[in-house]
């Protein structure tokens, strides 16, 4: 089970959802993907960011919060992030370049 999540939007800490997680012990820790961030105001999502995962893509900053409690909430995760997003499974890496599996919420295109 992957117990890792890249993030590069509100849930991050200092951010306005940052809350969903704060009460998870884990660790952060920087790192980055490849692909498209299309920032807040960009259609098909409006108020929030959302990445396309490309592997030819642009570096994409982020967080990676790795913490066996996650196991618990993917659901409870799932359900804010609603059906504009699709949980998906790829490699980030860390700022040290070091490969990590992360849940990543992205861009659904099948709704």
């Amino acid at each position: 089970m992957i117990d890792a999540l890249f993030i590069y939007g509100t849930l991050a800490p200092g951010q306005p959802n940052e809350d969903l997680l704060k009460p998870l012990a884990g660790h952060w820790e920087p790192g980055y993907v490849h692909g498209t961030l299309y920032p807040p105001g960009t259609p098909p999502i409006v108020a929030y960011p959302v990445i396309k995962l490309e592997p030819s893509g642009t570096l994409i900053n982020g967080l990676i919060f790795t913490s066996a409690a996650l196991r618990q909430h993917w659901q409870r995760l799932d359900h804010f992030e609603g059906e504009e997003y699709e949980r998906v499974v790829t490699q980030a890496r860390t700022t040290k370049g070091e490969p990590r599996t992360v849940y990543i919420y992205v861009l659904n295109e099948t709704r």
